[in-house]
């Protein structure tokens, strides 16, 4: 997914923990942001 935008998976691994804090901060559910996590493998 994140290639067609021309990232790989280093630039991924930095933006990612950005990404699941503002969703968590918008409220995403827990469901979502576990699954996220989980793909992007985010610590």
């Amino acid at each position: 997914m994140f290639n067609l935008l021309g990232m790989d998976a280093g630039m991924v691994q930095k933006f990612a923990p950005m990404i699941i804090k503002y969703l968590t901060g918008e409220g995403a559910s827990e469901s979502l942001l576990s699954g996220l996590t989980s793909a992007w493998g985010v610590k």
